[in-house]
Formats: structure tokens, sequence, C-alpha cells
């Protein structure tokens, strides 16, 4: 039976930062993202538990790590987005627009949040340290049950913060989505991940998602694993995450839609699930939806809003 979170919108009311910890100006920098979207509220539960542990323990860190939560009007509303998507903004003519704006009078309530996160990561990026690099990590769920996993742009380091944490690789999402913050982080030097840790609403995203910040802080040096609750536990939730699902795939086939297609996707598809060409994958206003080769599924849609119906992936040697 799949556990269903039910979170009152009031307590996602929350600062820009959820947290700021470093107690030595040497090792990396992290900055973690939860909640770009704003039906997606793992990341922003997860950061929280995250730095509820170290402002109450207080460990030593190498380091500094940073918490920030994303698109704050959406996750009190409870949906993905207001006006437009949060996480299509982010290409350098959108980057120039925003610099643009004035913050009392942005045009969009996505516009808004924008400015805000970039005004945020400008900050961060900006303040002086001897780091030896500079990481982030987007944390997002999925409305489909199936696994945690990890987009990246194909390079080694990147490949090595997935590792870091168990997880498996997509490549390509990022060629077939647009102005995501994902590439504008990428675009400012950093390496990163997006961390997708389970199914929207479920307690399992939770967990998932607090135990690999807990597994790369701690594999970076950041943190003792004697300073990290149950931390034997954490690895293994990871690990069990990523149980059964190839270890990396490629993105083949993005299906994308509009909300004149009236697109609907048939029930009881999950991430990484084998389909066949011409398998009856969902409806549309023009009629069956129809899977164009074998392949696997991932990130069925099944929610209201977004610009995807699904993507086809297949596996890759690694």
């Amino acid at each position: 039976m799949r556990s269903t979170l039910t979170v009152p919108r009031s307590s996602l009311v929350a600062p820009r930062v959820v947290g700021r910890y470093s107690q030595a100006r040497e090792g990396n920098l992290v900055l973690v993202f939860g909640g770009i979207h704003g039906n997606e509220v793992s990341g922003v539960l997860a950061l929280r538990a995250v730095f509820r542990h170290l402002e109450a323990t207080r460990p030593s860190f190498r380091g500094k790590v940073v918490g920030i939560s994303g698109n704050l009007a959406a996750l009190a509303a409870g949906q993905r987005f207001i006006d437009n998507d949060l996480n299509r903004h982010w290409d350098a003519e959108g980057i120039r627009r925003l610099r643009g704006q004035s913050p009392e009078t942005p045009s969009s309530s996505e516009d808004r949040e924008a400015l805000q996160l970039l005004q945020t990561i400008d900050a961060e990026l900006g303040e002086d340290g001897p780091w030896t690099d500079r990481i982030f990590v987007d944390l997002h769920a999925t409305s489909a049950g199936g696994g945690g996993f990890s987009i990246i742009h194909d390079a080694e380091a990147n490949r090595e913060i997935a590792a870091r944490m168990h997880l498996p690789l997509i490549f390509g999402i990022e060629k077939k989505l647009q102005s995501t913050l994902m590439s504008h982080l990428y675009d400012r030097g950093m390496n990163g991940v997006v961390f997708e840790g389970g199914r929207i609403g479920s307690q399992e995203a939770i967990d998932v998602h607090t135990a690999g910040l807990w597994t790369l802080l701690t594999s970076l040096g950041c943190l003792h694993p004697k300073d990290v609750p149950d931390y034997r536990y954490q690895i293994n939730r990871m690990i069990d995450a990523a149980e059964g699902l190839p270890k990396a795939v490629r993105t083949i086939y993005r299906h994308r839609i509009d909300p004149e297609d009236r697109f609907r996707m048939l029930p009881g598809y999950r991430n990484f699930q084998p389909v066949l060409k011409d398998q009856h994958l969902g409806d549309d206003a023009y009629g069956p939806v129809l899977a164009p080769l074998d392949a696997l599924l991932l990130m069925p849609l099944y929610q209201e809003q977004g610009s995807e119906g699904f993507f086809l992936v297949e596996a890759v040697d690694y």
C-alpha cells in the first residue's frame, strides 16, 4: 500500500533560505534547492529535517551547506506553479530579463520567485571562500512511483556526485528541456545533480531525499558519519531506492504536451517500466497516444500541470 503524506500548506510558508551551516571556511560549498515545483514538498521537508538536526547537535562541519526553498507561493498553494513553470526561467535571455525587472513589479508570480532565487544564488556564489568545489543538488519528486534517480549533464564531476548518493543516472534530459535551474547552475561553473526522490506526496520521497543529503555530506567529508542520525540506515536507504533500476539510461524521446492537448496518461505506469512500440500509453484530444518505440518509460505525467507527458529512455553501459 502506498503511503500518502498530508502536509498542512501553512507549514510550508517559510523563508527563502531554510538554513545555513558551516564551521570551517574550507571544503565544499553545497547549495540544495527544494520545492522548485510547489507540489513537490519532500525536498523542503528533507532540508528542514537536516538543518534541524545540525542546529540541535552542532557537529563539526567542513565546508558550507545552504538549503534554499524554491516556489514559495506555489508551495503555500499546493500547486506545481502559479502562473508558469519556475523551472523554465533560467536561460540567458530569461536571466537578463529578470535582472532588468523591479523586485516590486515582476510580470508573474514565478518571475518574483525567480528573481529572489537569483539574488540568493548570487549572494551565496559571490561570498569569498577557498571552496574546493561549488556543488548543487536540486530536489524533485515525480507523479509516478519507481525509485530515486539523478538527472545530470554528462561530466565526470556530476557522475561522481550521483555516485556518492548511490543514484542511477539519467543522461540527455537537459538537451530536451530548456531554461532549467540545473542548466543555469552548470553555466555558473557549479557541478551537481537533479535528485528525483520518489512519488509526489509520499513519505518515501522525504526519506530518500533526507538520506541522500546525509549520504552526500558525509561522502564529501563535510560531516563525520558519527554525527549523522543512524548513518548506516541512510546509506542502505539510498541503495534500496535504486534496487532493480538500470545504473544509467539515455533519454531518447520526450512527449511534449500543451494544455489544449488535454493529455491523460493511462493509470498504473511507473518509472523505468518497459513499454513496447505502439503500446497505448495515454490519450489526448486527437486520440490514443502510443509509444513510438520499445523503451523504458520515465516520469509519466499524473498531475494537472506540466508540459511533458512522459519520456522514453534506454539503458546504456556505465
